[in-house]
C-alpha cells in the first residue's frame, strides 16, 4: 500500500490531496478504505505513521465533498505503537506556561547584546550554531495571538509568562531547560531544509559535514533572526545568540516537565524520513522531554492560524482534551471565509485551512 502511495499523483501540492474537487477520495481509498472493515467496532484510531505518511494529515482526507475520514473516528497520532501501552487519559494539569509571539526579526546588535546580557550567567548545556538562512517578516497575527491565549489561560489561574517583541530572543527560550513550564506556546517562523537546499545555505558551506544532519536543517527564529539570514552574523559579539534555534539545539534542552508544546509556525511537522520514524522538529522536542506536540505539516495563513490557535485554548482551559479541543477549534475554522492568495474568497471547509495542525502524543 506504501508503494501505492508513492505512485499516486498528488500535482504541484501535496494539499490538493485534500482538496475533494481536485482528487475526490482517492487518497482516503489508497489508506483507510482497505482498513476500514476492521473497524467496524472502533471509535478511537491509534496510529504511528511512517515515512511519507507521517507528512500527511490522514484526519483530513476526503470521503465525500463534505466530510473527511476524522469525522468518523477519534484519531490518535503516536511517535511510536510502543506507545499504546503507556497511553493515558489526557489531563488538564494547571501550572505554568510561556508564550512566545510578535517576534521582532529585525533587531540592531546592541539590542540584542543588550538583551542577551540578561541571561549572560545562566548556565546551559546547549551548543549554539550561526547561521546564515534568507530573510523573514514580522507576524502580526502572532502577538495578538499570545495576548488572547494570555487572557484564557490566566482566567484557568495559570502564571503565564509572556515573550515578545526583542524580549523574544533565543537565549529566554534556552533558559526554560529542566523549568517547570506544563505548556510551551511558540508562534514564530520555522524552517526545514531537505539537504540539496542546505548546501546552498552559507553555514554549510563553510561546514559541509553540519548539512548532513537532519535536525541541523530545521528549527525556529527568534528576536534578531534576520541578521543572520542576512549573512551578518559576524556583527554579534561572542556569546550572543543568533536568533537562529536549530533542532540539535532543543534537543540538548530538559523540557521533561512540559504537557504540551504548540509550534504555532509553518511546516513545523516536517522532518526527512528514516525507519525510526521522521527526524526534525517534532524528534528533537521529544528527545528534549515533551509530552504531546500541537504542529502544522503545510505553510499556514497567519490570520487563520492565529483563530485556530486561541480557539483551541478556550475550549482546552474550559475542560475539552487536547484532541477534543483541536477538533473543536477546526469546526471552527470550517464555519468561516477566507481569502485565497488569488484574493477570492473560499470557504474555511478545505482542508487546506484546518488540516495542517496535528497533534503528536
Amino acid at each position: 500500500e506504501v508503494a501505492e502511495m508513492y505512485q499516486f499523483n498528488f500535482g504541484k501540492s501535496l494539499v490538493d490531496i485534500y482538496d475533494y474537487n481536485v482528487f475526490g477520495n482517492k487518497g482516503y481509498k489508497i489508506i483507510w478504505e482497505k482498513i476500514e472493515p476492521y473497524l467496524t467496532s472502533c471509535k478511537t484510531i491509534y496510529f504511528a505513521p511512517t515515512h511519507m505518511l507521517s507528512q500527511l494529515a490522514l484526519e483530513a482526507l476526503p470521503i465525500s465533498i463534505d466530510s473527511v475520514f476524522g469525522d468518523y473516528y477519534s484519531l490518535k497520532r503516536v511517535t511510536s505503537t510502543r506507545e499504546i501501552l503507556q497511553y493515558k487519559d489526557d489531563i488538564n494539569n494547571i501550572g505554568n506556561a510561556i508564550l512566545y509571539g510578535g517576534v521582532v526579526y529585525d533587531v540592531s546588535t546592541d539590542e540584542m547584546k543588550e538583551e542577551s546580557m540578561r541571561y549572560a550567567n545562566l548556565d546551559s548545556s546547549v551548543v549554539y550554531l550561526s547561521t546564515d538562512r534568507g530573510s523573514v517578516s514580522y507576524l502580526p497575527g502572532t502577538k495578538k495571538e499570545v495576548e488572547t491565549i494570555k487572557q484564557y489561560l490566566t482566567g484557568q489561574n495559570y502564571n503565564v509568562d509572556l515573550y515578545t517583541g526583542i524580549q523574544a530572543n533565543e537565549e529566554s527560550f534556552v533558559n526554560i531547560s529542566n523549568k517547570n513550564y506544563n505548556i510551551i506556546h511558540l508562534a514564530t517562523h520555522g524552517f526545514f531544509w531537505y539537504s540539496e537546499e542546505a548546501k546552498e545555505q552559507d553555514i554549510f558551506k563553510q561546514k559541509e559535514s553540519d548539512y548532513i544532519d537532519p535536525l541541523s536543517r530545521c528549527g525556529l527564529l527568534f528576536a534578531g533572526a534576520n541578521l543572520s539570514l542576512h549573512g551578518q552574523s559576524d556583527q554579534l559579539e561572542e556569546g550572543v545568540d543568533d536568533g537562529v534555534l536549530t533542532a540539535r539545539e532543543i534537543s540538548a534542552m530538559d523540557l521533561s516537565n512540559c504537557e504540551l508544546v504548540v509550534l504555532s509556525a509553518c511546516e513545523t511537522g516536517q522532518g526527512e524520513y528514516s525507519q525510526d520514524g521522521t527526524i526534525g522538529l517534532q524528534r528533537a522536542f521529544k528527545k528534549a522531554g515533551a509530552g504531546t506536540i500541537l504542529m502544522t505539516l503545510w505553510e499556514v495563513n497567519d490570520d487563520v492560524t492565529q483563530l485556530l490557535m486561541t480557539s483551541f485554548y478556550d475550549y482546552y482551559t474550559k475542560g475539552m482534551s487536547k484532541h477534543e479541543a483541536l477538533k473543536s477549534a477546526q469546526e471552527e475554522i470550517k464555519k468561516k471565509e477566507f481569502v485565497n492568495e488569488k484574493g477570492i474568497k473560499v470557504s474555511g471547509k478545505n482542508p487546506q485551512f484546518w488540516g495542517a495542525f496535528i497533534l503528536l502524543d
